[in-house]
């Protein structure tokens, strides 16, 4: 009795195995590592709780250290909401708005402009990549504007 017991719990975590898997396998590497983030939160809450319950706070003490960073680590993997996708008809006054300039700007105000906000809003320092397709079209739709 006990082995068919053992049987039947081991081909029950085999199929959820492979159930997990198969989720695992269609996600895209920002949605499985989010997954494994709040898998890893959920299982030190849990053990956080244990513990204190049992009166080992020292114990459960780095455990919420620990769950701190999973937190900081989730902010991280979790990018902020990026602008529309440009439509590839920005206007000469969007353009002019979203780089901050006046009407009349010359390559010169246009490219200083571009390159001060895409340091501020590049994709490898916190920016993201609508965001810095944006000010690429904005600049180009203003350079292509531009008779110098």
């Amino acid at each position: 009795m006990a082995t068919m017991i053992y049987f039947l719990s081991g081909m029950a975590v085999l199929l959820v195995g492979m159930l997990l898997m198969s989720l695992v396998k269609r996600m895209t590497a920002q949605g499985a590592l989010r997954a494994l983030l709040a898998v890893l939160f959920a299982s030190g809450l849990a053990g956080l709780i244990v513990l204190a319950l049992a009166r080992n706070f020292a114990l459960a003490g780095a455990i919420g250290f620990v769950l701190l960073w999973l937190v900081r680590l989730w902010r991280v993997a979790t990018p902020p909401e990026t602008p529309a996708a440009p439509r590839g008809d920005m206007t000469q006054t969007e353009a002019l708005r979203i780089l901050g300039l006046e009407a009349g700007a010359d390559r010169a105000a246009i490219e200083a402009a571009y390159r001060a906000l895409m340091q501020k809003n590049h994709p490898d320092h916190g920016g993201t990549d609508g965001l810095a397709t944006q000010l690429t079209e904005a600049r180009d739709t203003l350079l292509r504007g531009d008779p110098s």
